[in-house]
């Protein structure tokens, strides 16, 4: 399973509130971009212990594109611990990283082609201001089921 690419366009389409924050961090984080910048979310809730589950970034690329990675439910690159090497894709190297939380050892994802030291100071937090599509309201819903009131 591979994370797909979140481009400024889709992020406007899918998570109104959360496209805004992500652009304009990314856009201070990386001035100097040559705008391919991609931004890969990683999901708090969607975390694993199972390495088969976790989401895959097979494109990461920090210096050309300055791409980054973010990350929801207030967590920071302090929260995390990423430096497992495995070599998930098969290719005879282990390069490619496994982003765990510190405080479960649960896996966010796995960063193909990437160690420690390239994805250092690539983490931000993402921050949305409005509900994902999935809670808003629907015409056949009586009722949102969000975590405010589950």
């Amino acid at each position: 399973m591979s994370i797909s690419k979140f481009h400024a366009l889709m992020l406007a389409i899918l998570v109104p509130g959360l496209s805004a924050s992500v652009n304009m961090q990314a856009a201070q984080a990386n001035p100097t971009s040559n705008g391919n910048t991609d931004i890969f979310i990683l999901e708090t809730d969607q975390a694993t212990y199972d390495l088969r589950r976790a989401p895959v970034i097979s494109n990461f690329d920090w210096f050309n594109d300055g791409d980054k990675i973010g990350l929801t439910n207030g967590l920071t690159e302090a929260d995390l611990d990423y430096l497992e090497l495995i070599d998930f894709d098969q290719d005879g190297a282990k390069d490619d990283t496994v982003i765990k939380l510190k405080s479960t050892q649960e896996i966010l994802g796995v960063v193909l082609d990437a160690d420690d030291f390239v994805l250092e100071g690539e983490f931000f937090p993402v921050i949305a201001d409005r509900q994902p599509l999935v809670c808003l309201r629907k015409a056949n819903v009586a009722v949102c089921e969000t975590a405010a009131n589950q």
